[in-house]
C-alpha cells in the first residue's frame, strides 16, 4: 500500500514557475553548508546536489524510514544511514531536468525536488540538512488544562497515583496514573510522543492501544503492571506499584524481568 501510495504521488508533475516556492533551508551561523528545514506536511523541500558531493539528510530522532521512491533512480543514489533515521543522497552525473523523490516514514511523508549540477558546488550549498519540527513541539505544549480532568469525571473512578518509572530521563512521563480501566502517561513538555507497550511478568512486549489528549496526556486502553516507552534508542519502564508487586510476588524467584534496549547494557525491571 506504501508502494502504491508513493508512486502515485511519483505521478504529479512538478511544475516550474512562481506557483510553488520550495523550502531550501536556512545555513547556520558557524556555516551555511549545515542547513535547518523546517517541517510541513504540504512542503517540498528542494536540493541542490553537485557531482562529486553528496548531501545528508537527517529525520528527527527516533523516525524510521519505511519506503522511497525517486522519480529518476538512475541519476541520483539513495544510501539509507545505518540509524535508520536518515539518508544520503549523492547525484551521479549532471541533468537539466529536476526530479523528485517521496519518503516514506513511521511518522511523516516527505517530498523532495533534486536538482543535479555539474562542476565545483559553490561554498552556500547544502551538504547537511536537519529538520525542525515545530508542529510536534506545539501539539504537547499544555493547551486545554481540563482535558484529563474531564476524563475523569466520565469514567467517576478514584485516581491510582502510586506509579513511577525507570528509564532515559528524557522519556519519562511527568506524571502517570490510572482510573482503574484506562493508564494516563502525561509527557513532559515539548517530549517526544514514544511507542507504549504493555510488558508481561515474563518480559514480553505487545503494543498497546493509545490515544492522545491535547494537554500531551497518552491514554492507554487499559491498566497494566508495567508500561515500556519506546522512541528509537531512548527507553523507559513506567511501573503501576500495586499491581507490579501483585505480580512480581506470584513470579517465580520474584526476579524482574529484563527489558530490551539499543545500547550495550539492558535496563532490569526495577522500581526507581
Amino acid at each position: 500500500m506504501v508502494r502504491f501510495v508513493l508512486t502515485a504521488l511519483l505521478g504529479l508533475t512538478i511544475a516550474a514557475g512562481s506557483a510553488f516556492a520550495e523550502q531550501q533551508g536556512r545555513g547556520t551561523q558557524t556555516d551555511g553548508r549545515i542547513r535547518t528545514l523546517n517541517f510541513h506536511r504540504d512542503e517540498v523541500y528542494k536540493i541542490n546536489a553537485y557531482t562529486g558531493y553528496a548531501a545528508t539528510i537527517l529525520l528527527e530522532d527516533g523516525e524510521q524510514m519505511v519506503d522511497e521512491v525517486r522519480g529518476d533512480p538512475k541519476t541520483w543514489d539513495f544510501i539509507p544511514l545505518t540509524a535508520g533515521d536518515g539518508f544520503v543522497i549523492k547525484a551521479k552525473y549532471a541533468t537539466p531536468q529536476p526530479s523528485n523523490l517521496i519518503l516514506q516514514t513511521n511518522r511523516r511523508t516527505y517530498v523532495f525536488l533534486l536538482n543535479a549540477h555539474a562542476g565545483g558546488a559553490p561554498g552556500n550549498v547544502g551538504f547537511l540538512y536537519r529538520f525542525n519540527y515545530p508542529d510536534r513541539k506545539k501539539s504537547y505544549r499544555p493547551r486545554q488544562a481540563g482535558s484529563v480532568q474531564a476524563a475523569f469525571n466520565t469514567s467517576g473512578r478514584p485516581a491510582n497515583l502510586r506509579y513511577s518509572a525507570a528509564g532515559d530521563k528524557l522519556l519519562r512521563p511527568a506524571v502517570a496514573f490510572d482510573d482503574g480501566r484506562k493508564t494516563y502517561l502525561r509527557l513532559k513538555e515539548q517530549s517526544v510522543r514514544p511507542s507504549v507497550f504493555a510488558m508481561s511478568a515474563d518480559g514480553r512486549e505487545r503494543l498497546v492501544n493509545t490515544a492522545d489528549l491535547a494537554d500531551g496526556t497518552i491514554v492507554v486502553t487499559g491498566v497494566y503492571p508495567r508500561l515500556v516507552l519506546r522512541d528509537g534508542p531512548y527507553v523507559v519502564c513506567v511501573f503501576n506499584i500495586p499491581l507490579y508487586e501483585t505480580d512480581r510476588n506470584r513470579s517465580p524467584g520474584n526476579r524482574p524481568a529484563t527489558i530490551r534496549t539499543n545500547g550495550t547494557a539492558d535496563l532490569n525491571g526495577e522500581r526507581r
